[in-house]
């Protein structure tokens, strides 16, 4: 593979790193229809070895991912190595277990920033997440970085479940400290094919995106907008 890639001349500039597929919840808009891990999941030797290949393609930006990255304990070496290599590095995690320790390691190996996913208020976000407290577990997480001065960042996932509440997710998320926020829509697959009762309809999308223009316009938070929302 580095070698093809190096004869056509193509540079990976930035890679989402979906380390493992095993996950601490059982979201409804999973479209990897996480939990379990992958029989075949990678060592630790194969995730450096391709961290090396992937730096020495000339990779600039990494993010951890998943099912839920933290659950890897060898997250931090794999963080390290890229670093060390001069790949900025950062995270989405659900945050059910990022504590005080989990910052003192992405500081240490130097992680840039980290991205919660948060969905909701407290009752829609643990509906969506499937998991009692997850949302207060998240909202702990993200004050351990703000009180810490580290940067953090929300991505949310836009559903009905939440499509009347984006203005008061901006003003909470505004409100915690956060500095940037990704609202991405989802995709009928994985879990998310199970519930389309969760999609919104094509005619949603005008109002989602003038909605998000404006929040764009007028939030003190930096809004960015992904995946399935305008096309």
């Amino acid at each position: 593979m580095l070698e093809m890639m190096k004869k056509q001349g193509f540079r990976p500039r930035s890679c989402v790193w979906e380390l493992t597929l095993r996950c601490n919840m059982s979201c409804l808009h999973c479209g990897s229809r996480a939990g379990e891990p992958r029989e075949d999941e990678l060592s630790i030797d194969e995730l450096l070895s391709l961290a090396d290949e992937l730096a020495e393609l000339g990779c600039k930006y990494v993010t951890l991912s998943g099912g839920e990255p933290l659950v890897r304990r060898d997250w931090p070496v794999l963080a390290k190595r890229l670093v060390d290599h001069g790949v900025a590095v950062n995270m989405i995690s659900n945050g059910f277990i990022f504590t005080e320790k989990t910052l003192e390691m992405a500081k240490a190996v130097g992680l840039r920033n980290v991205a919660f996913s948060v969905d909701g208020d407290q009752a829609i976000h643990d509906k969506i997440r499937n998991k009692k407290d997850a949302y207060a577990r998240v909202m702990r997480a993200i004050d351990v970085c703000v009180k810490n001065d580290y940067p953090v960042s929300v991505v949310s996932h836009v559903t009905n479940a939440n499509l009347g509440m984006l203005e008061e997710m901006a003003e909470t998320f505004a409100d915690l400290g956060v500095r940037a926020w990704q609202v991405q829509g989802g995709f009928e697959a994985g879990n998310l094919s199970d519930h389309p009762e969760l999609m919104p309809r094509p005619r949603d999308l005008i109002r989602i995106e003038s909605e998000l223009a404006r929040l764009a316009a007028t939030s003190p938070i930096r809004l960015h907008v992904s995946d399935s929302i305008g096309y």
